[in-house]
């Protein structure tokens, strides 16, 4: 397996189990809006940080790697605008599913 692949995989796996890790601890089991999206936002910043990070890491291993600080920040920046710009769709997604399960 390549670098490359081994690096997504493991920043992929351990960027997800921090998101459900602080989701779990700021879950106040109050779903509204704000809240909710106190909980989504944060844990997901945290995610997308520890994501990014592990990934560049692995990639400055490469030999003749290109890494530079836009490497880190821009796909940050990008996936916390598209989390925040869905936020509201993904509210109403997981309030749809809760009621259907009670």
């Amino acid at each position: 397996a390549s670098i490359i692949t081994v690096a997504s995989i493991i920043s992929y796996y351990v960027g997800d189990w921090i998101n459900d890790i602080i989701f779990a601890k700021l879950n106040n089991n109050k779903n509204d809006f704000i809240n909710y999206s106190k909980r989504s936002f944060i844990s997901s910043i945290a995610e997308k940080f520890v994501d990014t990070t592990i990934f560049n890491i692995f990639l400055i291993l490469l030999p003749n790697s290109n890494f530079t600080l836009k490497l880190v920040i821009i796909p940050i920046i990008i996936e916390i605008f598209v989390e925040f710009a869905l936020l509201p769709l993904n509210h109403k997604l997981v309030m749809k599913i809760k009621n259907s399960v009670r």
